[in-house]
């Protein structure tokens, strides 16, 4: 049986703004189908046959209670009232006994306040008893009154204005937790809707990606996705060319699987930027500066992309020796395929005549 052809003369890499584009649709698609999914779920299942409407409601109507739907660009004095009254008018039993288990030097609901609102010290000194912002009161014998709110210093200015507006916020933005921690009711609705939610991602993500990326790619003859496929784009193996193998096919789109899963099942910011976009951007910067057009995967699995319209894609060097024998009158013998693989690959950079005085040194 002959040796199997140079891959260089019987494969052509697609162009790689169809790659770019192929990919992209699937994308979109993929993620359009997966949102859909995600409400037919939530509100076709855990809406109608569980409590989540129900839970959402009791959830909605706490926050609003406690104020807790303000904006980020409101005044420090907004979030400071909000403040004030959650901690000495809704909890303040339960803020005290938090606090004061957290550190049992806490005296007061007051002295809590002082610290963890307002950042003074739990035990002033003299070197230290106040902050920019706020200070403590000093009694006569030079003592400090944790026990008694801490004073605000006066200020101006859109630094001063940004700052107070930070320092509240951040308290502000604590509340919630701390309507989880006191309020059961709150609790188990809380957590009841978070499993839903995330159960309808699971369904979401994992449906919609084994039929774009596992069964599709797997019933392809070459290994393509749904707009692959729609682009003539097929994939090899990278050492010797032969049409990939459906193990490297389902073990690429495991692989590309865990970790976008994993941002989409926690939906926040940081775990959506981080694990699911991240890693497409990545993809693609990946496929356009590397000189082969590997992508991320194709590194991985050692495979790489091709024109299925513009090239000869064998299962294995059995099936390649039996098409070149059957087609003698089309492709040359064994020789001259083989010469053709040791062909130099020309050289724009080198003109003609230096191409030639080259060659005359070397026989010299």
């Amino acid at each position: 049986m002959v040796k199997n052809t140079n891959k260089s003369l019987k494969l052509i890499k697609p162009i790689i703004s169809k790659r770019i584009i192929a990919f992209l649709l699937n994308i979109l698609v993929f993620g359009a189908c997966s949102l859909a999914l995600y409400f037919a779920t939530l509100y076709g299942v855990f809406a109608t046959g569980f409590n989540y409407i129900d839970n959402q409601n009791y959830i909605n109507e706490v926050k609003k209670d406690n104020n807790l739907n303000l904006k980020e660009d409101l005044t420090y004095q907004e979030y400071e009232k909000v403040v004030n009254k959650f901690y000495y008018e809704t909890y303040p039993d339960q803020i005290f006994n938090y606090y004061h288990e957290y550190d049992e030097r806490i005296s007061s609901l007051t002295h809590a306040y002082n610290v963890f609102v307002l950042n003074l010290p739990v035990e002033p000194t003299v070197e230290y008893y106040q902050t920019e912002y706020f200070k403590y009161q000093q009694l006569s014998d030079g003592s400090f009154d944790v026990n008694a709110k801490a004073i605000q210093i006066s200020g101006s200015g859109k630094r001063y204005e940004a700052n107070m507006q930070s320092l509240f916020y951040m308290s502000y933005s604590h509340l919630k937790d701390f309507v989880y921690k006191f309020d059961e009711n709150f609790k188990k609705a809380n957590d009841q809707n978070v499993l839903f939610e995330r159960l309808s991602r699971t369904v979401a993500f994992i449906i919609p990606y084994i039929a774009f990326y596992i069964v599709i790619p797997l019933v392809s003859k070459n290994g393509s996705t749904l707009f692959e496929a729609k682009f003539n784009i097929g994939r090899v193996e990278r050492k010797n060319g032969f049409r990939v193998k459906k193990f490297q096919t389902l073990i690429r789109y495991l692989i590309a699987f865990i970790i976008p899963f994993i941002g989409f099942y926690y939906f926040n910011l940081y775990s959506v930027i981080l694990l699911t976009i991240a890693p497409l951007f990545l993809n693609i910067l990946v496929m356009i500066i590397n000189k082969n057009n590997y992508d991320l995967l194709d590194l991985i699995c050692y495979t790489e992309g091709v024109d299925v319209s513009n090239s000869l894609i064998f299962k294995d060097p059995k099936e390649e020796y039996i098409y070149y024998k059957n087609n003698k009158n089309i492709y040359s013998d064994e020789e001259y395929v083989n010469a053709l693989s040791n062909i130099d690959k020309i050289d724009l950079t080198i003109s003609r005549d230096e191409k030639f005085k080259e060659n005359d040194d070397k026989k010299d």
